[in-house]
């Protein structure tokens, strides 16, 4: 049988660790057989979202996804903003390329 894999990205750095399969292995006793970890906002298996009673198949990969550090949608207005600042600035001075 193949092996759980879970997986966490934290502070640019990632952690592996493998857990031999069995019938009623569940997300929660996957994480309790792996100790203490960083907070976590959720976990997922394959990137869906998967709740702690969840029980995994030989060869799942469960990910433990971290909280998001800056909101999405405010990030990309911040970029929006820039860059149309760089387009006025470009139409304002056309020798400033």
């Amino acid at each position: 049988m193949q092996p759980v894999l879970v997986v966490q990205f934290h502070d640019g750095k990632c952690q592996r660790w493998q857990l031999a399969w069995h019938p009623d292995l569940t997300v929660h006793a996957a994480l309790a057989n792996i100790g203490q970890l960083a907070p976590y906002a959720a976990v997922a298996c394959y990137g869906v979202r998967v709740d702690p009673e969840v029980k995994l198949r030989p060869g799942d990969r469960l990910e433990l996804l971290s909280p998001l550090l800056l909101d999405p949608k405010t990030s990309r207005k911040e970029r929006v903003r820039q860059a149309r600042a760089r387009r006025r600035a470009l139409l304002a001075d056309p020798a400033a390329k």
